[in-house]
Protein backbone atom coordinates (compact mmCIF):
# COMPACT_ATOMS: atom_id res chain seq x y z
CA UNK A 1 0.00 0.00 0.00
CA UNK A 2 0.93 3.94 -0.38
CA UNK A 3 1.75 4.17 3.33
CA UNK A 4 4.80 1.70 2.86
CA UNK A 5 6.36 3.30 0.12
CA UNK A 6 9.55 4.38 0.54
CA UNK A 7 10.02 8.51 1.04
CA UNK A 8 13.05 9.72 -1.38
CA UNK A 9 14.43 12.22 -3.81
CA UNK A 10 14.43 11.70 -6.95
CA UNK A 11 18.41 12.45 -7.00
CA UNK A 12 18.85 9.25 -4.82
CA UNK A 13 18.12 7.14 -7.90
CA UNK A 14 18.79 8.83 -11.05
CA UNK A 15 21.63 11.42 -12.06
CA UNK A 16 20.74 14.28 -14.67
CA UNK A 17 23.13 15.38 -17.22
CA UNK A 18 22.72 17.99 -19.32
CA UNK A 19 23.66 18.07 -23.22
CA UNK A 20 26.10 19.07 -25.23
CA UNK A 21 26.29 22.59 -27.15
CA UNK A 22 26.60 21.49 -30.33
CA UNK A 23 27.78 23.57 -33.26
CA UNK A 24 24.70 24.83 -35.60
CA UNK A 25 26.92 24.95 -38.40
CA UNK A 26 27.71 20.80 -38.56
CA UNK A 27 23.78 20.82 -38.47
CA UNK A 28 22.57 19.01 -41.53
CA UNK A 29 19.23 17.88 -43.09
CA UNK A 30 21.04 15.73 -45.43
CA UNK A 31 20.19 12.28 -44.32
CA UNK A 32 23.17 10.13 -44.23
CA UNK A 33 23.19 7.84 -41.90
CA UNK A 34 24.60 10.24 -39.62
CA UNK A 35 23.67 11.18 -35.83
CA UNK A 36 20.75 12.53 -35.14
CA UNK A 37 20.28 15.77 -32.83
CA UNK A 38 17.34 15.24 -30.55
CA UNK A 39 15.51 18.72 -30.03
CA UNK A 40 12.52 20.31 -27.65
CA UNK A 41 10.47 19.96 -31.37
CA UNK A 42 10.96 16.38 -30.98
CA UNK A 43 9.02 15.86 -27.65
CA UNK A 44 5.28 15.34 -27.12
CA UNK A 45 4.30 16.91 -23.89
CA UNK A 46 1.76 14.13 -23.24
CA UNK A 47 5.19 11.70 -23.52
CA UNK A 48 7.30 10.34 -26.41
CA UNK A 49 9.17 11.18 -29.37
CA UNK A 50 7.60 13.32 -32.34
CA UNK A 51 10.03 12.88 -35.53
CA UNK A 52 7.19 12.93 -38.52
CA UNK A 53 6.57 16.86 -38.04
CA UNK A 54 9.83 17.67 -37.24
CA UNK A 55 13.02 18.59 -38.94
CA UNK A 56 15.50 15.58 -38.47
CA UNK A 57 19.29 17.13 -38.53
CA UNK A 58 22.33 14.81 -38.47
CA UNK A 59 25.31 16.08 -37.19
CA UNK A 60 28.52 15.87 -39.47
CA UNK A 61 31.47 16.91 -36.73
CA UNK A 62 32.91 14.75 -34.30
CA UNK A 63 31.01 14.92 -30.41
CA UNK A 64 31.40 13.64 -26.55
CA UNK A 65 30.60 9.87 -26.73
CA UNK A 66 28.85 10.69 -23.25
CA UNK A 67 26.10 13.02 -25.07
CA UNK A 68 25.19 9.92 -27.03
CA UNK A 69 20.97 8.32 -26.39
CA UNK A 70 21.24 4.94 -26.37
CA UNK A 71 19.83 3.55 -29.97
CA UNK A 72 16.47 2.28 -30.27
CA UNK A 73 15.64 2.29 -33.49
CA UNK A 74 19.25 1.36 -35.42
CA UNK A 75 19.62 5.24 -35.15
CA UNK A 76 22.07 6.97 -32.75
CA UNK A 77 20.92 10.10 -31.41
CA UNK A 78 22.41 13.39 -29.39
CA UNK A 79 20.69 15.08 -26.71
CA UNK A 80 22.13 19.31 -26.18
CA UNK A 81 22.30 21.60 -23.91
CA UNK A 82 18.47 22.50 -23.37
CA UNK A 83 17.92 18.81 -22.38
CA UNK A 84 18.75 16.39 -19.75
CA UNK A 85 19.27 12.70 -19.83
CA UNK A 86 18.16 10.88 -16.73
CA UNK A 87 21.05 8.16 -15.61
CA UNK A 88 19.70 5.43 -13.59
CA UNK A 89 22.31 4.72 -10.69
CA UNK A 90 20.41 1.54 -9.17
CA UNK A 91 18.27 0.02 -11.53
CA UNK A 92 17.82 -2.81 -8.19
CA UNK A 93 15.54 0.34 -6.81
CA UNK A 94 14.01 2.40 -9.60
CA UNK A 95 12.66 0.73 -12.92
CA UNK A 96 12.90 2.44 -16.40
CA UNK A 97 9.13 2.44 -17.13
CA UNK A 98 8.22 3.80 -14.04
CA UNK A 99 10.58 6.96 -14.60
CA UNK A 100 9.01 7.83 -17.62
CA UNK A 101 5.36 7.55 -16.05
CA UNK A 102 6.91 9.54 -12.91
CA UNK A 103 7.93 12.02 -15.16
CA UNK A 104 4.52 12.68 -16.51
CA UNK A 105 2.99 12.61 -12.99
CA UNK A 106 1.40 16.14 -12.52
CA UNK A 107 3.01 16.51 -9.12
CA UNK A 108 6.41 16.16 -10.84
CA UNK A 109 5.73 18.78 -13.40
CA UNK A 110 3.99 21.24 -10.82
CA UNK A 111 7.17 21.08 -8.66
CA UNK A 112 9.04 21.71 -11.46
CA UNK A 113 7.40 24.53 -12.72
CA UNK A 114 7.28 26.22 -9.28
CA UNK A 115 10.90 25.97 -9.01
CA UNK A 116 11.82 26.82 -12.73
CA UNK A 117 13.25 30.69 -13.36
CA UNK A 118 13.70 33.25 -16.14
CA UNK A 119 11.91 36.05 -17.52
CA UNK A 120 10.79 35.10 -20.60
CA UNK A 121 11.73 31.48 -21.04
CA UNK A 122 11.18 29.49 -17.59
CA UNK A 123 14.21 26.59 -17.55
CA UNK A 124 15.22 24.59 -15.21
CA UNK A 125 18.25 22.92 -13.76
CA UNK A 126 19.26 18.75 -12.93
CA UNK A 127 19.45 19.83 -9.04
CA UNK A 128 16.03 21.08 -9.11
CA UNK A 129 14.71 18.22 -10.49
CA UNK A 130 16.74 15.85 -8.63
CA UNK A 131 15.31 17.68 -5.65
CA UNK A 132 11.83 16.13 -6.09
CA UNK A 133 10.60 14.00 -3.55
CA UNK A 134 7.95 11.01 -3.76
CA UNK A 135 6.83 8.21 -2.72
CA UNK A 136 8.28 5.07 -4.13
CA UNK A 137 6.84 2.08 -4.26
CA UNK A 138 8.55 -1.51 -4.45
CA UNK A 139 10.06 -2.30 -7.77
CA UNK A 140 7.59 -5.08 -8.58
CA UNK A 141 4.81 -2.24 -8.45
CA UNK A 142 7.01 -0.04 -10.45
CA UNK A 143 6.69 -2.34 -13.24
CA UNK A 144 2.97 -2.72 -12.46
CA UNK A 145 2.19 0.65 -12.90
CA UNK A 146 4.73 1.11 -15.85
CA UNK A 147 2.39 -2.02 -17.18
CA UNK A 148 -0.77 -0.72 -16.77
CA UNK A 149 -0.52 2.75 -18.22
CA UNK A 150 1.82 1.49 -21.04
CA UNK A 151 -0.93 -0.85 -21.90
CA UNK A 152 -3.66 1.96 -21.72
CA UNK A 153 -1.44 4.02 -23.73
CA UNK A 154 -1.03 1.18 -26.24
CA UNK A 155 -4.92 1.46 -26.80
CA UNK A 156 -5.06 5.35 -26.97
CA UNK A 157 -2.42 4.90 -30.04
CA UNK A 158 -4.31 2.15 -31.78
CA UNK A 159 -7.36 4.02 -31.62
CA UNK A 160 -5.76 7.40 -33.41
CA UNK A 161 -4.47 5.01 -35.92
CA UNK A 162 -7.63 3.97 -36.87
CA UNK A 163 -9.65 7.53 -36.38
CA UNK A 164 -9.15 7.32 -40.17
CA UNK A 165 -10.66 4.24 -41.40
CA UNK A 166 -14.66 5.33 -41.74
CA UNK A 167 -16.61 4.26 -44.07
CA UNK A 168 -19.39 7.24 -45.85
CA UNK A 169 -22.89 6.75 -45.39
CA UNK A 170 -25.29 6.98 -48.05
CA UNK A 171 -26.13 11.12 -47.04
CA UNK A 172 -22.48 11.57 -47.21
CA UNK A 173 -22.00 10.21 -50.56
CA UNK A 174 -24.67 11.45 -51.86
CA UNK A 175 -22.55 15.08 -51.39
CA UNK A 176 -19.89 13.75 -54.02
CA UNK A 177 -21.84 14.27 -57.54
CA UNK A 178 -21.43 11.97 -60.32
CA UNK A 179 -21.17 14.99 -63.08
CA UNK A 180 -19.00 17.69 -63.68
CA UNK A 181 -18.77 20.94 -65.26
CA UNK A 182 -16.61 23.46 -66.90
CA UNK A 183 -15.25 26.95 -65.09
CA UNK A 184 -13.02 29.65 -65.48
CA UNK A 185 -10.26 27.75 -63.87
CA UNK A 186 -10.60 24.35 -64.11
CA UNK A 187 -13.19 21.41 -64.56
CA UNK A 188 -15.16 20.91 -61.32
CA UNK A 189 -17.86 18.67 -59.83
CA UNK A 190 -21.34 19.82 -60.83
CA UNK A 191 -23.23 22.79 -58.52
CA UNK A 192 -19.12 23.49 -56.43
CA UNK A 193 -17.54 26.99 -57.40
CA UNK A 194 -14.09 28.64 -56.97
CA UNK A 195 -13.56 31.41 -55.05
CA UNK A 196 -10.71 33.30 -53.55
CA UNK A 197 -10.13 31.68 -49.50
CA UNK A 198 -10.86 35.19 -48.34
CA UNK A 199 -14.14 35.66 -49.72
CA UNK A 200 -15.91 33.12 -47.90
CA UNK A 201 -13.37 32.92 -44.66
CA UNK A 202 -12.17 36.20 -42.39
CA UNK A 203 -8.34 35.27 -41.94
CA UNK A 204 -6.66 37.06 -38.92
CA UNK A 205 -3.50 37.19 -36.93
CA UNK A 206 -2.79 37.35 -33.48
CA UNK A 207 -0.59 39.15 -30.87
CA UNK A 208 1.50 38.71 -27.65
CA UNK A 209 1.05 41.13 -24.31
CA UNK A 210 4.53 42.20 -23.31
CA UNK A 211 5.44 39.18 -20.90
CA UNK A 212 7.08 42.00 -18.75
CA UNK A 213 3.58 42.97 -17.43
CA UNK A 214 2.11 41.10 -15.02
CA UNK A 215 -1.27 42.45 -15.42
CA UNK A 216 -1.41 40.71 -18.86
CA UNK A 217 -0.77 37.09 -17.58
CA UNK A 218 -1.03 36.84 -13.64
CA UNK A 219 -4.32 35.23 -12.97
CA UNK A 220 -5.77 34.88 -16.57
CA UNK A 221 -8.20 32.57 -17.48
CA UNK A 222 -7.92 32.99 -20.91
CA UNK A 223 -6.55 30.78 -23.20
CA UNK A 224 -3.76 32.38 -25.26
CA UNK A 225 -2.12 30.07 -27.62
CA UNK A 226 1.35 29.54 -29.18
CA UNK A 227 2.41 26.97 -32.10
CA UNK A 228 4.32 25.21 -29.26
CA UNK A 229 1.10 24.00 -27.84
CA UNK A 230 0.80 22.22 -31.19
CA UNK A 231 3.56 19.64 -30.49
CA UNK A 232 1.51 17.43 -28.05
CA UNK A 233 -1.35 16.91 -30.44
CA UNK A 234 -2.21 13.24 -31.81
CA UNK A 235 -4.98 14.88 -33.69
CA UNK A 236 -5.82 18.20 -35.57
CA UNK A 237 -7.92 19.12 -32.24
CA UNK A 238 -6.15 22.00 -29.76
CA UNK A 239 -7.34 21.45 -26.12
CA UNK A 240 -5.46 23.36 -23.94
CA UNK A 241 -2.91 26.24 -24.17
CA UNK A 242 0.26 26.87 -21.80
CA UNK A 243 -0.40 30.03 -21.25
CA UNK A 244 -3.41 31.92 -19.68
CA UNK A 245 -4.06 35.65 -20.53
CA UNK A 246 -6.46 37.86 -18.20
CA UNK A 247 -9.37 40.69 -19.58
CA UNK A 248 -6.47 43.73 -20.12
CA UNK A 249 -3.91 41.15 -21.83
CA UNK A 250 -6.82 40.22 -24.60
CA UNK A 251 -7.66 43.82 -24.67
CA UNK A 252 -4.05 44.16 -26.42
CA UNK A 253 -4.54 41.52 -28.88
CA UNK A 254 -6.38 43.03 -32.27
CA UNK A 255 -7.89 39.48 -32.86
CA UNK A 256 -9.38 39.51 -29.38
CA UNK A 257 -11.06 36.01 -28.18
CA UNK A 258 -11.79 34.07 -31.15
CA UNK A 259 -14.55 31.33 -31.17
CA UNK A 260 -14.40 28.11 -29.99
CA UNK A 261 -14.45 26.24 -33.51
CA UNK A 262 -12.08 28.81 -35.22
CA UNK A 263 -9.02 27.05 -37.65
CA UNK A 264 -5.49 27.55 -36.29
CA UNK A 265 -3.07 27.78 -39.20
CA UNK A 266 0.90 28.33 -37.39
CA UNK A 267 2.54 30.26 -39.15
CA UNK A 268 5.78 30.16 -37.44
CA UNK A 269 8.26 27.31 -36.86
CA UNK A 270 6.88 24.77 -36.89
CA UNK A 271 4.96 26.27 -40.03
CA UNK A 272 1.70 24.88 -41.43
CA UNK A 273 0.44 22.94 -38.44
CA UNK A 274 -3.54 22.97 -38.22
CA UNK A 275 -5.75 22.24 -35.47
CA UNK A 276 -9.33 22.95 -34.36
CA UNK A 277 -9.39 25.04 -31.44
CA UNK A 278 -11.89 22.99 -28.82
CA UNK A 279 -10.58 24.14 -25.13
CA UNK A 280 -12.75 22.57 -22.69
CA UNK A 281 -14.95 24.78 -19.75
CA UNK A 282 -13.28 21.32 -17.71
CA UNK A 283 -11.78 17.82 -18.32
CA UNK A 284 -15.28 15.38 -17.47
CA UNK A 285 -14.90 12.22 -19.77
CA UNK A 286 -18.33 13.40 -21.17
CA UNK A 287 -17.78 16.43 -23.86
CA UNK A 288 -17.49 19.62 -22.11
CA UNK A 289 -18.68 23.10 -23.50
CA UNK A 290 -15.51 24.63 -25.55
CA UNK A 291 -14.33 28.17 -24.56
CA UNK A 292 -12.93 30.73 -26.72
CA UNK A 293 -9.05 31.54 -27.27
CA UNK A 294 -7.05 33.97 -28.41
CA UNK A 295 -3.01 33.99 -30.93
CA UNK A 296 0.03 35.37 -30.93
CA UNK A 297 1.72 36.07 -33.95
CA UNK A 298 2.63 33.06 -34.64
CA UNK A 299 -1.11 32.01 -36.62
CA UNK A 300 -3.37 32.97 -38.82
CA UNK A 301 -6.61 31.98 -37.88
CA UNK A 302 -9.43 31.04 -40.12
CA UNK A 303 -13.05 32.32 -38.53
CA UNK A 304 -15.23 29.69 -40.39
CA UNK A 305 -18.66 29.78 -41.43
CA UNK A 306 -21.96 27.61 -42.96
CA UNK A 307 -20.07 28.22 -46.41
CA UNK A 308 -16.98 27.08 -45.84
CA UNK A 309 -17.06 24.94 -42.02
CA UNK A 310 -14.00 24.62 -40.36
CA UNK A 311 -13.97 21.05 -40.99
CA UNK A 312 -13.42 21.29 -44.64
CA UNK A 313 -10.87 24.16 -44.36
CA UNK A 314 -8.60 21.93 -41.93
CA UNK A 315 -8.74 19.17 -45.05
CA UNK A 316 -8.40 21.87 -48.25
CA UNK A 317 -5.35 23.44 -46.27
CA UNK A 318 -3.69 20.04 -45.86
CA UNK A 319 -4.24 19.02 -48.85
CA UNK A 320 -2.89 22.54 -50.38
CA UNK A 321 -0.18 23.29 -47.96
CA UNK A 322 2.09 23.12 -50.62
CA UNK A 323 0.11 25.85 -52.52
CA UNK A 324 0.03 27.90 -48.95
CA UNK A 325 3.52 28.50 -48.37
CA UNK A 326 3.70 30.06 -51.78
CA UNK A 327 0.50 32.08 -51.87
CA UNK A 328 -3.05 32.33 -51.49
CA UNK A 329 -5.04 30.32 -53.44
CA UNK A 330 -8.55 29.25 -53.66
CA UNK A 331 -10.55 26.10 -54.05
CA UNK A 332 -14.51 24.68 -54.63
CA UNK A 333 -16.44 24.17 -51.06
CA UNK A 334 -18.53 21.34 -49.95
CA UNK A 335 -20.57 19.76 -46.96
CA UNK A 336 -19.48 19.35 -43.55
CA UNK A 337 -18.10 16.46 -42.07
CA UNK A 338 -18.66 17.86 -38.11
CA UNK A 339 -19.89 14.20 -36.95
CA UNK A 340 -16.16 12.93 -37.78
CA UNK A 341 -14.41 15.50 -35.87
CA UNK A 342 -16.69 15.93 -33.09
CA UNK A 343 -15.99 11.88 -32.22
CA UNK A 344 -12.42 12.64 -32.77
CA UNK A 345 -12.60 15.83 -30.09
CA UNK A 346 -14.54 13.49 -27.96
CA UNK A 347 -12.30 10.13 -27.74
CA UNK A 348 -9.12 13.10 -27.09
CA UNK A 349 -10.88 14.10 -24.45
CA UNK A 350 -11.99 10.56 -23.14
CA UNK A 351 -8.50 9.01 -23.38
CA UNK A 352 -6.70 12.45 -22.11
CA UNK A 353 -8.91 12.13 -18.97
CA UNK A 354 -8.56 8.40 -18.39
CA UNK A 355 -5.03 8.51 -18.73
CA UNK A 356 -4.19 11.36 -16.48
CA UNK A 357 -6.91 10.31 -13.92
CA UNK A 358 -5.51 6.95 -13.50
CA UNK A 359 -1.50 8.27 -13.85
CA UNK A 360 -2.51 10.17 -10.88
CA UNK A 361 -3.95 7.20 -9.03
CA UNK A 362 -1.28 4.44 -9.67
CA UNK A 363 1.40 6.85 -8.39
CA UNK A 364 -0.40 8.66 -5.58
CA UNK A 365 -0.91 4.89 -4.21
CA UNK A 366 -4.64 5.74 -4.40
CA UNK A 367 -4.84 2.81 -6.65
CA UNK A 368 -3.07 -0.56 -6.03
CA UNK A 369 -1.85 -2.84 -8.83
CA UNK A 370 -0.47 -4.66 -6.03
CA UNK A 371 -0.88 -9.09 -6.33
CA UNK A 372 -0.78 -8.89 -9.80
CA UNK A 373 -4.36 -7.32 -10.33
CA UNK A 374 -3.11 -4.88 -12.88
CA UNK A 375 -3.01 -7.75 -15.89
CA UNK A 376 -7.36 -7.35 -15.92
CA UNK A 377 -6.64 -3.77 -15.94
CA UNK A 378 -4.55 -3.28 -18.41
CA UNK A 379 -6.40 -5.70 -20.57
CA UNK A 380 -9.62 -3.96 -19.51
CA UNK A 381 -11.55 -2.37 -22.68
CA UNK A 382 -12.80 0.31 -20.54
CA UNK A 383 -9.42 1.99 -20.15
CA UNK A 384 -10.23 3.03 -23.74
CA UNK A 385 -12.18 5.10 -25.09
CA UNK A 386 -13.10 2.51 -28.19
CA UNK A 387 -11.96 -0.56 -29.18
CA UNK A 388 -10.13 -0.53 -32.15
Amino acid sequence: MAGEWEKVRFGDLVKITQGWPFKSECFSEDRTGGPIIVSIGNFQYTGGFRFESTTIKEYTAAYPKEYELTPGDGNTYLHNQRMGKVVIKDRKRIAPGFIYYLSLWSDFNRELCVSASGTKILHTAPVRIEAFEFNLPPLAEQRAIAAVLGALDDKIELNRRGEGRFALDPATAALFPYSFQDSEAAHIPKGWTIQPVGEVVACVGGGTPSTAEPKYWEGGTHHGTTPKDFSSLQAPVLLDADRKLTDAGIAKISSGLLPAGTLLLSSRAPFGCLAIAAMPVAMPVAMPVAMPVAINQGFIALECNDRASNFFMLNWCQTNMAEIESRATGSAFTAKDAPLYAQITANLHQSRTLRDTLLQKLLSGELSVAGGNYSALSNSSNLSETNP
